[in-house]
């Protein structure tokens, strides 16, 4: 990962120092090229650009509207280190959709705020964890089960239903969110409800 995050800060640092009029062009043969960065290198009497800093001029220009340095880039440039950590931060978003900015602020010993400000700079969030229901093919027999338990129960003992406590997960839709403060008690596994878990991802706006 170390190599390619020097390679990522070079280019980064490579684009940044391209004068505007340069910008315009290297996009123009990118887009000639029609989006092959590598065939985009090709530019006679300039200074070269290589594949790298074509690609990222254009997502630049498509994610900002501009090919001006952002506003995170103004004032003093940012060090090697810093820019190390932001690639690493939003590499690791990458690679593992689904981990925290906890997480990944504490593998990569960095501070939670600036993992969130990274991430909000990229216009990416956390989606939060919910719990859904849904009942399967499987689960239609077990109802039928408990439904003639709980018959046989009250045909003994005409007073047995008072003694049931229901929670509030039996006025659900059948595919709903999954109250996880309030757990569904039964007896043995027959009314416990297949639980599925939205996924946390990191996800742009």
């Amino acid at each position: 990962m170390s190599v390619q995050l020097s390679i990522a800060v070079g280019t980064y640092r490579k684009m940044l120092s391209f004068i505007i009029r340069e910008k315009a062009d290297i996009h123009f043969i990118m887009g000639t090229a029609n989006g092959n960065g590598s065939e985009s290198q090709w530019f006679p009497n300039r200074r070269l650009p290589d594949r790298k800093t074509s690609e990222r001029l254009h997502r630049q220009l498509c994610e900002t509207g501009s090919i001006l340095a952002s506003r995170s880039d103004a004032g003093c440039p940012k060090t090697d280190g810093a820019l190390v950590v932001e690639e690493a931060i939003l590499d690791m978003g990458a690679d593992h959709p689904s981990t925290s900015t906890r997480a990944v602020a504490r593998q990569l010993h960095a501070s939670h705020s600036t993992t969130w400000r990274v991430m909000k700079d990229e216009s990416l969030h956390p989606y939060h964890v919910q719990r859904v229901q849904e009942p399967t093919q499987r689960d239609y027999p077990r109802r039928v089960e408990f439904v003639s338990w709980f018959l046989q129960q009250s045909a003994v003992n005409s007073d047995f239903g008072a003694t049931v406590l229901f929670t509030d997960e039996r006025t659900f839709i059948r595919e709903g969110a999954f109250n996880a403060h309030n757990q569904l008690a039964t007896y043995g596994s027959i009314l416990v409800p297949r639980l599925g878990r939205r996924r946390r991802t990191f996800s742009a706006h």
